[in-house]
């Protein structure tokens, strides 16, 4: 394992790798960020695995936006459950694998219930990974050696999982369900991240006019506020709570404010607080656009009989009916058949649509 904090070094290995010819099956990569220390989310490291060889890319004091970045526009590589990985790079080096292949999605068409890594190496590898570090503060130098081996662990065996995966893909006939699910992947990283509402949190969807304006200041306090003190969101107020708040204010009730809270930060809370019970009616925050229609307007014959043969498929493909389609995905394509174009082809082939 070596680890990689000079341009140069960084850049001559990024080099070798772009421009071999050796098998694209075998870049493996992973990435660790912060966003439990610190305000602004970090991305830290990023672990290669090449021909057996691991590399461990100082991301915070490394320029990877050239040579790394054509990379993953021109070969082939691995991950795992990359759904976070793909908002990273998308966030802080604006791209996205070209040729995405993902073990947690393969693991899952192979009928695989616990697909997430640690347990899918221990089910393949034998090897029981310690998560000791997982919430480290990456952004400290030098790291561990602790640290760096639970880095490099999350590669170490990504192309031993792979392989099995691969040959059981074939067998079952679905290595082209696993290559289009993983383009359906890659596709989302092209979207924006960042929500131009953001303070419109899981659990708002249902929230009125009303609640929402406080909502909105209560989001914007806690989001300054973490600011400050250079501390993720969370840790000045959970989503639940600032809900909870929302609501409360809303029905003219008084707010439970934490027993340690600072008087700086309390007097900031009042203000936002105030300003939002002065604003007028006209300046409210409109109810979110997806709460539409009812379950009421769903034909629920219509829904179970598909929930019927999305079960019925699974059981004789063994593996998980929400990998076919989600309950929302069926519910919206029986308000509107034309939702059935959101699903993948193979995942429209076994239901008939």
């Amino acid at each position: 394992m070596e680890f990689i904090e000079e341009q140069s070094r960084a850049d001559e290995l990024l080099d070798s790798l772009l421009n071999s010819p050796y098998d694209p099956r075998s870049f493996y990569f992973d990435l660790e960020a912060d966003n439990f220390h610190h305000y602004d989310e970090v991305l830290c490291t990023v672990q290669v695995c090449v021909k057996g060889s691991f590399y461990l890319l100082d991301a915070i004091n490394l320029d990877l936006s050239k040579q790394f970045c054509e990379i993953l526009k021109t070969k082939k590589v691995w991950l795992h459950g990359c759904d976070y990985d793909l908002h990273l790079l998308n966030k802080h080096l604006n791209v996205a694998p070209e040729y995405l292949h993902d073990t947690q999605i393969a693991a899952r068409l192979c009928g695989f219930r616990k697909f997430g890594y640690a347990p899918l190496v221990e089910q393949v590898c034998g090897v029981r990974l310690p998560k000791d570090s997982q919430r480290a503060d990456w952004t400290k130098r030098p790291l561990t050696s602790k640290m760096m081996t639970y880095a490099m662990n999350d590669v170490r065996y990504l192309q031993q999982i792979s392989d099995l995966l691969m040959v059981k893909l074939e067998k079952l006939g679905r290595v082209e369900w696993f290559h289009e699910s993983c383009n359906a992947l890659k596709d989302t990283a092209r979207l924006q991240d960042e929500p131009s509402e953001r303070w419109r949190i899981s659990g708002s969807g249902s929230l009125q006019s009303n609640p929402l304006r406080y909502l909105k200041a209560l989001f914007e306090w806690r989001d300054d506020q973490a600011k400050k003190i250079d501390k993720p969101v969370f840790k000045v107020a959970n989503n639940q709570r600032l809900l909870d708040w929302a609501n409360q204010l809303s029905e003219g009730s008084e707010i439970n404010l934490p027993k340690n809270i600072s008087a700086s930060r309390k007097s900031a809370l009042l203000d936002a607080i105030d300003k939002a019970k002065a604003l007028p009616e006209s300046e409210w925050p409109a109810r979110s656009k997806r709460v539409k229609g009812s379950r009421m307007s769903i034909d629920e014959g219509e829904l179970n009989g598909l929930i019927s043969k999305r079960e019925e498929a699974a059981k004789k493909l063994n593996i998980e009916g929400s990998l076919i389609a989600s309950r929302k995905n069926l519910e919206a394509i029986v308000k509107d058949a034309a939702e059935a174009d959101n699903l993948l082809s193979w995942q429209r082939n076994l239901l008939e649509l």
